[in-house]
């Protein structure tokens, strides 16, 4: 099936551009359609056997719609947007073709797809998702089957948890009105990976982060459950309850328990990378 033709919409930038180098170097043949490219995303859609969604959460449901019965009937429409139920729910509505959600965990900067995840979301059509699964495999990929349900029910705590605390770290540090580069001489190992994720995040998409914490329907739950811990904690250091914040982190400690070794190894090799990170910038 090397004679496919890739289409990518949106392939001029980010992951749009990674997939791109990737279905190039595969041996497939490419076409992209972006806003500013010539070719636009119903003409695409007509001349590809594979149609790629590289566009915002946002607006890929309105993509969606003005392509959807431009796609084929033997052909494949699929996404690599973060959050999957909304977006499968478009596609299965608006075309006739094979759809498959998926969503590398990764983003535009890996040089290379192996022994990277990506989960896919299985829609319709059985020979199109045997093609996409040998290519992934055949690459090194991990991959990881999922419903759209389960996979933005635990994309909800991966991504919207983490991007949630990074985001109350950093307005804790702006309301305090912290001296950032007094405070870097002060800065732990750990305080300098807290401040490098609060740098990665507010230099990226910052409309993809709101997108993550607004369009997720499970994201109201984590984010009031992740209220209660902090006023639990903060209430625990306001009353100086000594003995029941120990209780708290011993209880913490016991649900960690059997993830323990595996966190350290990996918390010890990330703190290796960043340090290496800050050391070949300094040169």
């Amino acid at each position: 099936m090397k004679d496919l033709t890739i289409g990518i919409i949106g392939g001029t930038a980010g992951m749009g551009k990674w997939l791109k180098e990737f279905f190039g170097d595969a041996g497939y043949r490419v076409l992209v359609a972006g806003r500013r490219t010539t070719l636009k995303p119903v003409e695409l859609a007509h001349q590809s056997e594979v149609v790629i969604l590289s566009v915002p959460i946002s607006a890929a449901p309105t993509v969606v719609r003005e392509i959807g019965s431009h796609v084929r009937e033997d052909a494949l429409l699929m996404d690599v947007t973060s959050l999957k139920a909304g977006i499968m729910e478009a596609m299965l509505k608006h075309t006739k073709s094979s759809v498959i959600g998926t969503h590398p965990l990764f983003g535009p900067t890996a040089n290379s797809i192996k022994n990277l995840t990506v989960v896919v979301c299985p829609g319709r059509g059985d020979k199109w998702l045997a093609w996409l699964t040998n290519l992934l495999r055949e690459k090194g990929a991990k991959i990881k089957i999922s419903t759209p349900e389960e996979h933005d029910q635990m994309m909800s705590i991966v991504q919207g948890l983490t991007h949630l605390t990074t985001i109350a770290l950093a307005q804790t540090v702006k309301a305090l009105d912290v001296d950032l580069r007094e405070c870097m001489e002060y800065a732990t190992p750990v305080y300098r990976l807290k401040m490098y994720m609060i740098g990665r995040l507010f230099a990226q998409n910052l409309g993809l982060y709101t997108d993550l914490e607004i369009q997720n329907s499970h994201a109201t739950e984590v984010a009031g459950t992740f209220l209660e811990s902090v006023h639990k904690v903060t209430r625990m250091v306001q009353e100086k309850d000594a003995r029941g914040l120990r209780e708290l982190l011993n209880d913490i400690a016991g649900f960690f328990e059997d993830s323990k070794d595996a966190t350290l190894d990996e918390a010890s090799s990330l703190f290796l990378d960043l340090l290496n990170t800050q050391s070949d910038s300094s040169h």
